[in-house]
């Protein structure tokens, strides 16, 4: 082989090992993990605040959260998940909780209001009151004597569960200021519960810098399950688009007695 066709080999060899390492960059053999600054995100503590939080999936809210604590005991808490908002509220006074259910018909792999009414009914601490049927939409209020879970710990309890997902990215500091830091996801494969790829992340996440409780966030990226490498993701199955928001604020607050509690004979 004469000096130019060892060049030449040279050459297609370089760009062979080059175009390997971008490869290996760009597409991992293998996954990764959150890095510790978002396996860390926390909740204030404060006694006083107001907080709420959305998980969308593929533009359906599959998760909400939203609630308030006031220092004289006062508050309360709104879930909704799938076909079901479950709102709970405390006037401050004594331990009594009120208890609103909104079940929408959906489907029937989904458990309706007369599974429900049997829950509540073998409970002895909780007693139905109000049974309202309206269309596909059922409202079951009733009255529990000496729940099992505050108000508060409710409340943070489903909060949790959307500061746990905006967990499972990473993340980079792009500011801090104020002592509030700036949070933005990156795109990634890991391997946490299940190997999963993020890509198109975008928003930011808002944490107290020193303790890392979230005070706001709003961040978007499609998720692939079952793709830990390239290869993978290539043939993966489903990709689904989360939108996580995130709002919390300390302070005064004031909780007003919602309406479906006027009457309520406790």
């Amino acid at each position: 082989m004469n000096r130019r066709s060892l060049s030449i080999a040279a050459i297609a060899l370089l760009a062979v090992v080059c175009l390997g390492m971008v490869a290996a960059v760009a597409f991992p053999l293998s996954t990764g993990e959150p890095q510790g600054m978002s396996e860390s995100f926390t909740q204030h503590a404060d006694e006083e605040y107001q907080l709420s939080g959305e998980i969308e999936t593929d533009g359906d809210v599959s998760l909400a959260v939203d609630g308030a604590v006031a220092e004289s005991g006062e508050g309360y808490v709104r879930i909704v998940d799938n076909s079901v908002t479950d709102t709970r509220y405390q006037d401050g006074d004594d331990e009594t909780v009120y208890r609103q259910l909104l079940i929408e018909d959906a489907g029937p792999d989904q458990p309706g209001a007369d599974r429900y009414i049997e829950d509540i009914e073998d409970d002895p601490d909780e007693r139905l009151v109000r049974e309202n049927r309206a269309g596909e939409t059922t409202e079951l209020v009733t009255v529990v004597e000496d729940p099992d879970t505050e108000i508060g710990d409710r409340l943070d309890g489903g909060a949790s569960v959307v500061t746990e997902v905006l967990g499972f990215a990473e993340y980079d500091s792009v500011e801090t200021s104020d002592g509030t830091q700036t949070l933005t996801p990156t795109d990634g494969w890991f391997d946490e519960y299940r190997s999963y790829r993020i890509a198109g992340s975008s928003g930011d996440v808002r944490v107290d810098a020193e303790t890392n409780a979230v005070e706001q966030a709003d961040v978007r990226w499609d998720v692939t399950t079952d793709a830990g490498s390239y290869a993978e993701y290539l043939i993966a199955g489903e990709t689904t688009t989360q939108r996580i928001s995130y709002e919390y604020e300390g302070g005064d607050v004031d909780v007003e007695t919602p309406e479906w509690v006027d009457g309520i004979d406790a």
